[in-house]
């Protein structure tokens, strides 16, 4: 991957710290098009067999799918048969309380977990209180939650008060820099 080793060797510390048992944040942040999938994507297909990783998108839609992406993320590819039936039925539902219930009680027991929740610029608030209340509790449930957004200055009232909200100490900032003439 061009020019992204520090940025890349950040995310892979973050997930070494996760089969240690730390939770954590990491928000990826850069303008359109600058590689921000990419490099996610990089490092996902460089993890190590066992880690759960589930993985969903947050769309820039007119009309609003409440917890979109943390559907996605829980249902897996599109067609494929539930893996987590409670949290399923929980966001079918649109139960936001049931939605925390269900997801705490999912990530707390089994192997440690990475939710990747990518273009959180675009996210619902429905999405944000639901990964506010995860990013909150990431140490007992052995979760790390893993962000791509576009910078903040673009950022909408709700998803600043996210941001806002994450522990600094549990928070590592991924500031993508544009490529240089060389890599291009």
């Amino acid at each position: 991957m061009l020019e992204r080793d520090a940025e890349l060797a950040l995310l892979i510390q973050a997930a070494r710290s996760l089969q240690d048992g730390r939770g954590g944040v990491v928000l990826v942040s850069g303008e359109a098009g600058i590689g921000k999938s990419t490099l996610l994507t990089g490092f996902l297909d460089g993890l190590p067999a066992g880690l759960r990783v589930l993985r969903g998108w947050c769309d820039n839609l007119i009309t609003v799918h409440p917890l979109g992406p943390i559907r996605e993320a829980i249902r897996g590819r599109p067609g494929s048969v539930p893996t987590h039936p409670r949290v399923d039925s929980a966001l079918a539902g649109g139960d936001v309380p049931a939605v925390l219930a269900e997801l705490a009680g999912e990530f707390s027991h089994g192997r440690p977990a990475m939710l990747v929740i990518e273009d959180l610029h675009w996210a619902d608030d429905a999405t944000l209180d639901v990964l506010a209340y995860l990013a909150r509790r990431q140490d007992q449930l052995r979760l790390l939650l893993v962000a791509s957004l576009r910078p903040e200055d673009s950022a909408s009232p709700a998803l600043r008060r996210f941001l806002g909200g994450l522990r600094s100490r549990d928070t590592v900032r991924i500031d993508l820099a544009p490529l240089s003439r060389d890599a291009v």
